[in-house]
């Protein structure tokens, strides 16, 4: 969901205030976002609200939606910025955060796109290309018959890897 900030368009505002839900799509979220790497663990030290103004301060253009410490890599960050663009530009330009992070210390986050079909859960087809005859149930991985008449009461199985 996205959370309004005082850059949002007025458009987003309005239609806050009466009610509806925002939501952005993976893809766009994905456009929006960057990894930055390889940079001094010091970042890393300071919490991600201190990270997020520090990088607004330093790049007066840059207005930061979220700033996510990736778990496992010391020397990582993932920003979220509030326009396509803003990320763009730190793609081309780099970064200044107590130093400047060089363009090459910077990637795009990638968005694949998934399509499951439907009839066997497989990831490598879509439904209308779908080999199995039978429906496959989503919750115990026989073939006969779907999530909605199943009567298995163990737990969930997972039909590509069992």
């Amino acid at each position: 969901m996205r959370k309004l900030t005082r850059y949002s368009p007025p458009a987003i505002k309005t239609l806050d205030d009466r009610g509806f839900t925002i939501s952005t799509s993976p893809y766009m979220l994905a456009k929006r976002s960057v990894f930055m790497k390889r940079f001094d663990k010091f970042i890393t030290t300071m919490s991600t609200e201190d990270i997020k103004s520090s990088l607004e301060d330093l790049n007066t253009w840059a207005k930061i939606d979220s700033v996510v410490k990736i778990p496992n890599a010391s020397s990582m960050l993932k920003i979220t910025f509030l326009d396509v663009h803003m990320a763009a530009r730190a793609l081309s330009d780099g970064l200044a955060i107590y130093y400047f992070i060089n363009p090459r210390q910077i990637e795009p986050e990638r968005f694949n796109h998934i399509t499951p079909c439907w009839t066997c859960y497989s990831y490598n087809h879509s439904t209308t290309d779908c080999h199995v005859k039978n429906k496959i149930c989503s919750t115990c991985g026989s073939e006969g018959h779907d999530l909605r008449s199943c009567t298995t009461t163990s737990a969930p199985t997972c039909i590509n890897c069992k």
